[in-house]
């Protein structure tokens, strides 16, 4: 599946011998200049999880050659001068449909600026269940996909932090794990 620029996914299906089967467009659920998804799906235990630059969630799924879209459901729940961002600013744990996004206060266009905060989704019940005020800024995080899972949150002064993902307490802080590639705070 593939996130086209004119607001729809495409399906690609191929054969066990790597062939294409099927090829087909979903319907447009999105407007890119009015409200950009990020190009970031996570994994659900049904299909992937996809956010809005202003805070719109949606799940996607496929049903044999269909490709189905839920309605957009809001994560801002009234708190509209919140904004998702950062750079790897959300993760989903598929087993139990826990959704963990880095949130900022910021208008249009601050999809990059680090989050002061972690919201955490039912992503099943549709709504937040918690908010994690952060000591420091953070652009990375992402939760892992164990039966007790730990999210790992890479803040903007260095420091690296283990949260137990379900009790969402602190496990434990590293303050100078070294270089951290991809999840280095930007």
């Amino acid at each position: 599946m593939t996130l086209c620029g004119d607001g729809v996914l495409q399906l690609i299906q191929l054969g066990e011998d790597g062939t294409e089967t099927n090829r087909v467009r979903g319907n447009r659920f999105f407007d890119v200049q009015v409200d950009p998804v990020f190009d970031r799906p996570e994994p659900t235990a049904d299909g992937w999880w996809l956010v809005s630059y202003e805070g719109k969630a949606f799940d996607v799924s496929v049903d044999g050659s269909d490709i189905v879209v839920s309605e957009a459901w809001d994560l801002l729940d009234g708190d509209d001068e919140w904004r998702p961002g950062g750079r790897q600013f959300y993760s989903v744990h598929a087993p139990s449909g826990y959704a963990y996004i880095l949130m900022h206060r910021g208008g249009e266009y601050t999809h990059y600026q680090a989050g002061t905060e972690i919201w955490v989704y039912d992503i099943n019940a549709q709504r937040r269940v918690e908010r994690i005020e952060l000591a420091a800024p953070a652009s990375n995080l992402f939760v892992t996909q164990s039966d007790e899972p730990k999210l790992i949150v890479a803040d903007q002064e260095g420091g690296l932090h283990v949260y137990d993902a379900i009790k969402l307490t602190v496990d434990r802080t590293i303050d100078n794990p070294g270089p951290l590639g991809f999840i280095q705070g930007f």
